[in-house]
């Protein structure tokens, strides 16, 4: 039976139909009213490391396992930055929602009511390979302050940047600011780095994980919330779009 319906005692998992107990490196350390434990009881066990406040598994060949390949995102889990963030299922393909976090012109569109204006459409966007890696880079100057940088520091016109980072095959970061006129002040400004790791589930759906990490006003629970809150109605937003499009 799938030992995810089971429960854990202690470091090793006991299977929830007949009791079987595994320790962490797969072998079987008890079988309820036998002593004689076969070598051969043992569960398939996968590489896993806990690095950027996520677990990373990996699948394949445990010799090839190789901790340098996990994603270099450091800011989410780096000290004077507070992180909110969760997980969505989207019956997209992965690619779809690649595309969606590289070229932010669709907010404009989408995302009228949180981070879009006509700014972001109206302004080009330079975009470049370095090694293995995309990078896009989107600065406008003197323009109207979205919705949520309104709400979150009462920015009203802004110099506002998007760097985005992708890694190939499934996290992009965007560094995104929005400073005050002609300075980069960030007591004055917002600079937050919307993390996001993608998970294939077969070629029409994948899981979408997400985080938002500020560097300002780290102990402020309700500000926390308000972020939480309007990212995630944002990427809802997304969903709908992406989930159109593969349909």
């Amino acid at each position: 039976a799938s030992l995810s319906k089971g429960v854990l005692i202690g470091d090793a998992v006991q299977c929830g139909y007949h009791g079987m107990q595994f320790g962490p490196d797969g072998r079987c350390l008890h079988i309820h009213g036998q002593s004689d434990i076969p070598p051969s009881m043992c569960a398939r066990v996968y590489p896993l490391v806990q690095k950027w406040r996520w677990l990373w598994i990996w699948l394949g060949d445990p010799a090839l396992a190789d901790e340098a390949l996990i994603p270099d995102l450091q800011y989410n889990d780096t000290p004077g930055w507070t992180v909110v963030g969760g997980v969505l299922t989207v019956q997209a393909n992965y690619q779809l929602l690649v595309d969606n976090l590289l070229d932010l012109t669709h907010e404009t569109f989408v995302h009228a009511r949180t981070i879009g204006n006509a700014a972001v459409a109206d302004t080009p966007m330079e975009a470049k390979v370095q090694g293995n890696e995309v990078h896009v880079r989107r600065i406008m100057s003197a323009t109207p302050a979205p919705p949520l940088f309104r709400k979150v520091r009462g920015l009203t016109t802004i110099d506002r940047w998007q760097l985005i980072r992708f890694q190939p095959p499934a996290s992009v970061t965007i560094d995104a600011r929005g400073y005050p006129v002609g300075s980069d002040d960030i007591s004055q400004g917002l600079r937050w780095f919307s993390v996001n790791s993608i998970t294939p589930i077969d070629a029409r759906s994948c899981r979408y994980y997400w985080t938002i990490t500020r560097c300002f006003d780290q102990d402020d629970a309700a500000l926390s919330q308000l972020i939480h809150d309007q990212i995630l109605a944002t990427f809802l937003e997304d969903v709908e779009v992406l989930e159109a499009q593969q349909k």
